[in-house]
């Protein structure tokens, strides 16, 4: 017994050490790059519309400073379309604590930790938003986002400005698609 425990033990580190023939892990993206372009047609939409993700802007900014009564419409839209669907999962605080929080994975983005949406430009985040989970690409697996693709239930306005509203609670300023700076 003196000498088969130690041996056991001994074998078992060496076996253990020996390289393994199984294919290592495969890494995902924590925020994989998006398509240039999108097709979208949200809900009610009748026609199928092309998005363009690198060039594109947020019509709801835009109105920020041509249009801020109508801005704030749309931030009072985004607000509504938030508690009415975002915030089971994202929370009250937006920080990733909602009710449904601790059962998807990867749990949800938090909107209050500035590695998020300063980070990140408004078409990228209409991107996520749209196509949900099952809009990423091969490179971001294994992914299994349960978040759904909201192009389904919601039309581009209300997407456009939700995502204004997200950028408005936290007073984090978008990420821009040219020079990486907010706008």
């Amino acid at each position: 017994v003196l000498l088969a425990v130690p041996a056991l033990l001994a074998w078992q580190g060496y076996q253990a050490s020996l390289p393994s023939g199984a294919p290592p892990p495969r890494v995902r993206m924590v925020h994989p790059p998006p398509p240039n372009t999108i097709k979208f047609k949200g809900l009610g939409e009748e026609e199928l519309v092309t998005i363009d993700l690198i060039k594109g802007s947020s019509p709801v900014r835009a109105l920020e400073t041509s249009d801020p009564e109508a801005f704030k419409e749309k931030l009072v839209l985004g607000k509504k379309v938030y508690y009415q669907n975002c915030y089971y999962c994202h929370g009250d605080n937006m920080a990733a604590d909602g009710h449904f929080a601790d059962a998807v994975r990867p749990p949800p983005a938090s909107f209050t930790d500035p590695g998020t949406l300063p980070m990140l430009s408004e078409s990228f985040l209409y991107w996520r938003v749209a196509k949900g989970g099952p809009g990423l690409p091969d490179g971001s697996t294994p992914w299994d986002s349960t978040m759904p693709a909201w192009e389904k239930f919601l039309t581009q306005d209300e997407i456009w400005s939700v995502i204004a509203y997200l950028y408005e609670y936290t007073e984090y300023q978008p990420r821009s698609s040219d020079a990486g700076e907010g706008h």
